[in-house]
């Protein structure tokens, strides 16, 4: 009988290593597809091999991590947000590669990094591994040259420290020449991930390949192994041999067992008692199995609580932090200097804007300002321009507003050819950047 305990006994602890270390090996990557989807993107993949080459991605992903599909070009659209990979959900991913189509007009790169930044520090699980793919044929394009240029800048210091500061590692695709390079290069280093050129699209199914075994087999030195992509005409000449030398799974799973909480001092406890004395008492025996009990227990708790995903509020990505009741803080520059203030601060849900300071928060003392000309609203989460038949006209960036439009920080109001931007902390002008952002921006769900 005392032998048959012990035994069991040894047996349960063999059990509890085994699922342990299988765990540490096995951790969860939470990963972000993220897509151009310019028409630019059209004349170098005429036969959408792209979308051949995610969903090859896609279907070699393992049940135990999550995945989610961002398409961008003038819109940022969150087709897929972050949802563990099983059969059903895998087709739903490779359904949603439908709608990239090569038809948009414009390659917003910074806002699309920004929500999916966002979507995995909101979404993500905490010991997940986390990693944006991206793949573009251009660079910041926002249809404003200005507006690139901060965009491009905001990208660099700000984004890609914050993902660098969350353990969010870029590996970036520049599709043809035609692709910022360094600016994806950068990226890449930035964050520890990796950066890849595809001339052609018959070569990102081996790309994607090398990103994969990259991800899964989390590689310690990701930056030196693509160098050789600068120094040849296909990055393709030189990658295959690379990807290898990633093979082999040894390698990587020797340091995981030793970060793991796999209790190895337990073990040679209750090994050598049996083995010095046949007269083992009782109630050592009880009391080493209520330890393995309880370590068991713990363990089991730990496993559940960090596979068990976080509840996210069913509100859109890119609009944490923000209730009804809150307004964010924003303002408005006086862009031509029509008045002495400089900043006008947005404190009321609707504010009003006009030529008379009686009935207006903002007063604009010229002719060709009506009476109440514009008012801008606070309404679902985002705020809104709204023309009030002014006899002039309301312009956003240049074109006139017919119905209502939402804002972004940066976006430029004309009233007649007075201009004002709309400023908000973080990712206004330079004047403007503080720390922390208090709102994100997202997609845009009248275009979508």
């Amino acid at each position: 009988m005392k032998k048959s305990t012990f035994s069991l006994t040894v047996v349960l602890f063999c059990m509890l290593l085994c699922c342990s270390i299988g765990y540490a090996l096995t951790a969860p990557k939470d990963i972000i597809l993220m897509i151009d989807n310019s028409g630019s993107m059209k004349k170098g993949d005429p036969k959408f091999l792209t979308k051949n080459a995610v969903a090859e991605f896609v279907e070699r992903l393992s049940d135990n991590n999550r995945v989610a599909v961002l398409i961008f070009d003038h819109r940022i659209i969150l087709s897929v947000p972050l949802t563990i990979v099983s059969k059903t959900t895998k087709a739903k991913v490779l359904a949603s590669l439908k709608r990239i189509d090569y038809m948009g007009r414009l390659t917003d790169i910074p806002a699309a990094m920004d929500l999916a930044i966002h979507e995995l520090k909101l979404g993500g699980l905490e010991s997940s591994q986390k990693s944006i793919i991206f793949i573009t044929d251009g660079i910041v394009d926002t249809g404003n040259k200005q507006h690139d240029i901060r965009k491009t800048e905001w990208l660099r210091k700000s984004l890609s420290a914050e993902a660098a500061e969350h353990g969010i590692k870029i590996f970036g695709i520049a599709f043809t020449n035609l692709a910022d390079f360094e600016l994806i290069k950068f990226l890449a280093q930035k964050t520890k991930g990796d950066y890849f050129r595809a001339h052609k699209p018959n070569e990102l199914p081996a790309i994607f390949l090398q990103i994969h075994q990259r991800i899964i087999n989390m590689e310690p030195e990701p930056v030196e192994s693509v160098k050789p992509a600068e120094s040849t005409s296909s990055s393709l000449s030189v990658k295959p041999e690379r990807s290898i030398l990633e093979v082999p799974l040894t390698a990587p799973a020797e340091p995981e067992i030793e970060k793991s909480p796999i209790y190895m001092t337990e073990a040679p406890k209750p090994t050598p008692v049996p083995v010095k004395s046949k007269k083992f008492d009782i109630t050592i025996i009880m009391m080493i199995i209520l330890a393995l009990a309880a370590v068991v227990v713990v363990i089991l708790f730990l496993v559940w609580s960090r596979r068990k995903p976080k509840t996210v509020s069913p509100m859109p990505a890119g609009r944490a932090g923000v209730t009804d009741e809150f307004l964010p803080e924003a303002s408005l520059r006086d862009v031509s200097d029509i008045t002495e203030q400089g900043f006008f601060k947005i404190s009321e849900k609707v504010t009003r804007i006009g030529r008379k300071d009686q009935i207006n928060h903002i007063a604009i003392d010229q002719e060709t300002i009506s009476r109440q000309h514009a008012t801008i609203e606070y309404k679902k989460h985002f705020f809104w321009i709204i023309d009030q038949g002014s006899s002039n006209g309301t312009f956003l960036n240049g074109q006139r507003i017919i119905d209502e439009e939402r804002l972004n920080p940066g976006d430029i109001i004309s009233l007649d050819v007075y201009e004002l931007e709309f400023v908000m902390p973080g990712m206004g002008s330079d004047e403007t950047v503080v720390d922390k952002t208090v709102f994100r921006q997202a997609y845009n769900p009248k275009e979508d």
